[in-house]
This record gives structure tokens, sequence and C-alpha cells, in this order.
């Protein structure tokens, strides 16, 4: 892990909140490559992997008081955790 990116997340868990967007951006071709791969073919076609990660980002944003408040060994663990819970639900609602 990049030294800068675990300071990043040192300074989450002390409550600068305010570095999230650029946690997540350093995370985000790697919560693509999940998404794309867990994408249903049959949701495909009404949703692209770009929106699914956008929504990854508004939930998470929404929950990170469960990252900071959590006992999570990396922010990337924890954002794969949060990858899953959407892409279930966006299966569920497009199926």
């Amino acid at each position: 892990m990049n030294s800068n990116v675990g300071e990043i997340e040192q300074q989450l868990k002390h409550g600068d909140l305010s570095l999230f967007a650029e946690a997540f951006s350093r995370h985000r071709p790697r919560l693509w490559q999940i998404i794309h791969f867990r994408l249903s073919d049959q949701i495909r076609a009404r949703v692209d992997a770009d929106d699914v990660l956008q929504e990854v980002y508004l939930d998470a944003d929404k929950r990170l008081s469960h990252y900071v408040e959590g006992n999570f060994p990396s922010l990337f663990l924890w954002l794969r955790l949060v990858t899953g819970q959407t892409l279930s639900r966006v299966h569920r609602r497009h199926l």
C-alpha cells in the first residue's frame, strides 16, 4: 500500500472526513473492475459500471461513520463491502 494512501486512511479514522473523495478516487479503478466483472449481462443494457460506481460513492459517503467507528483493516476492504451491497441492490432493482 502506498504510504500516502495509508496517511489518508489514518486521517479519515481521526475524523478528517474531507479527505474521503481523494481516498475514494485512489481506489476507483479497482472498484470499477469489481463492478464491471460482477454486473449481470441483463443489467448492462440499462446500467453502466460508472453509474453503479457513482452509487457506491454516494452510499459510502452516507455511511462513512461506519468505517471511521469500525474495525476495518483498510478503506479498500470497506469500500469493497459497500460495492457488493450496492451491486446487490442494483440487481434487485433491475431484475
